[in-house]
């Protein structure tokens, strides 16, 4: 288990080092789409993924790797707030938490 949590941060680590991509843009506004109206956003990755194509036709749909590391990036720069699982919760489901300045400002 402790590998995988090493894997794990580093590739987070890495996602933060390399900076704010393009990519994150589309997948921030995406996920601010899906909120409710309280700021919270669950959603699978593979649903995220194609709800993000949709949103964006002229851009191809973002790879799992590039919504990981999205997610990471953005909470580690406070655009929301990553509630981790629960034991027995599924894999590939984000739980996220928008504060209330940030969810609809534009």
């Amino acid at each position: 288990m402790d590998k995988i949590r090493n894997v794990i941060d580093d590739q987070k680590r890495r996602a933060i080092k390399a900076g704010r991509l393009p990519v994150y843009e589309r997948i921030l506004d995406t996920l601010r789409d899906m909120a409710n109206p309280h700021g919270l956003c669950v959603v699978h990755v593979q649903t995220l993924a194609f709800a993000t194509k949709d949103r964006y036709p002229e851009c191809e749909r973002p790879k799992l790797c590039e919504l990981y590391a999205a997610v990471a990036y953005l909470a580690h720069a406070g655009a929301f707030e990553q509630i981790h699982p629960l034991p027995g919760h599924p894999e590939g489901v984000l739980r996220l938490r928008f504060p209330r300045k940030g969810l609809r400002d534009e």
